[in-house]
């Protein structure tokens, strides 16, 4: 064909991926309900989420804020804990075992602990990409993706040998219609793909961001932002990854550092990532409720940080 005109027709969206950046764009998006939700934190008491960090094991900031953001979404990690039974001694769940010990050792105060759990993730993600076999600092982005693909191959090979199991990934998922139009003879194709993410410019408000990407057919819905990855630098060889995670239904976040934990209000959190922010995890509106906190996936209550 001479010529091709797109239109997509999205079915949900999730986890967006930005470039542009500033803080009245990100303010903005908070007011007209794109707003954070971690299933709906309540109170706090005993364990202290400062104990929630991840230890660096070499130039793995990429991971650990990456894995704070997913962990943190009670619809990724509820189905994973929940059907441990089914693959639990399937030897293809490799990731899924990962992520299962991962979860559950998080309040733990136990670095070593942590550290041993963080290589084996890596470990079973390079056995896939050797690129991320070594310490060399790596794309967020790209880990991102490269956990989700082999979580759904997991789950795919679960089906395949009659297990019956509920994929973490398709709470990320979604499906794009393109539809290509002959500039010469009016002939149109379409075509229905899956899709986890968006890569998008951010404008004034994520409404028309979406209808920038979209152009006639944008989505529709209340999305609340959830979780922001950092990237802290000015080279894309170098620099540092942090993560920012809703805590619950007030004004506190947490910031994560690696192995360091902090709060921070929900103000503050827009303004420094105003510039820096690479990953956004968005939730949409309902889609959480009645869900346990990120941090209390075994019921003990977590005491905020000084």
């Amino acid at each position: 064909m001479p010529g091709e005109n797109f239109t997509k027709e999205p079915k949900e969206v999730l986890h967006a991926r930005s470039s542009i950046h500033s803080h009245s764009q990100l303010a903005t998006q908070r007011e007209q309900g794109l707003q954070r939700s971690t299933g709906e934190g309540r109170g706090h008491s005993l364990t202290n989420v400062c104990q929630l960090g991840f230890p660096n094991i070499g130039n793995t900031c990429f991971m650990n804020a990456t894995l704070q953001c997913l962990l943190s979404l009670t619809c990724f990690w509820t189905p994973i804990i929940a059907q441990q039974a089914s693959w639990m001694d399937t030897a293809s769940s490799q990731m899924l075992r990962c992520l299962a010990e991962l979860q559950q050792a998080r309040l733990s105060s136990s670095k070593k602990q942590k550290k041993q759990l963080l290589r084996a993730l890596k470990s079973c993600l390079s056995a896939r990409c050797p690129a991320f076999d070594g310490y060399d600092q790596e794309d967020a982005h790209e880990f991102l993706m490269l956990i989700l693909l082999q979580l759904k191959e997991e789950g795919e090979a679960l089906r395949t040998s009659c297990v019956s199991s509920i994929c973490p990934v398709e709470h990320f998922e979604f499906q794009l219609k393109s539809v290509r139009t002959c500039t010469s003879c009016g002939l149109q194709v379409s075509r229905v793909e899956d899709f986890n993410h968006l890569s998008l410019n951010l404008r004034s408000t994520l409404a028309h961001s979406l209808h920038a990407y979209f152009q006639e057919c944008p989505p529709t819905g209340l999305y609340r932002l959830h979780g922001v990855v950092s990237h802290l630098g000015n080279s894309l060889d170098s620099g540092h990854y942090i993560s920012d995670v809703a805590e619950g239904e007030g004004d506190s976040w947490l910031t994560f550092n690696d192995s360091e934990v902090s709060h921070m209000n929900e103000s503050a959190v827009l303004k420094r990532r105003a510039k820096t922010a690479y990953l956004l995890f968005y939730v949409r509106s309902g889609a959480e409720e009645n869900n346990p906190p990120f941090w209390n996936w075994d019921h003990r209550a977590v005491t905020p940080c000084p």
